[in-house]
């Protein structure tokens, strides 16, 4: 019986400890995915035809003169809105994929405050 138990203890140890370096390894996953990396460059001369926006996107920002995405950041959300085939769906699809960059589009007054930090 002292056997049969130190035996089950001993296997029950180990699998605790799987089960705990599972954890900790999950821990640092959800760590490293929500600390976003500061130092990843984002090449903001990337032609907006490589973004992946669907067609009516696309075409709208071309229809304004919005090639690249430096182009769409130095763009007011309060013009984009004016533009035709970008209606608020399609800002909040723009809004989220540059969302998952890390970027954000800028009211006319964001973009001035910006400009005048310079």
């Amino acid at each position: 019986p002292y056997d049969a138990l130190k035996e089950a203890t001993a296997l029950m140890n180990r699998h605790f400890s799987i089960v705990g370096e599972e954890q900790k390894i999950g821990e640092e996953l959800k760590e490293a995915v929500l600390t976003p990396e500061k130092e990843t460059a984002i090449d903001k001369s990337k032609p907006i035809s490589e973004l992946k926006f669907d067609t009516r996107i696309s075409r709208g920002l071309d229809s304004a003169g919005i090639e690249t995405l430096d182009d769409l950041l130095n763009t007011p959300k309060e013009e984009l809105e004016k533009v035709r085939n970008l209606g608020k769906k399609s800002i909040e699809k723009l809004e989220s994929v540059l969302d998952g960059m890390g970027l954000t589009l800028k009211t006319k007054e964001e973009l001035e405050k910006e400009e005048a930090e310079k």
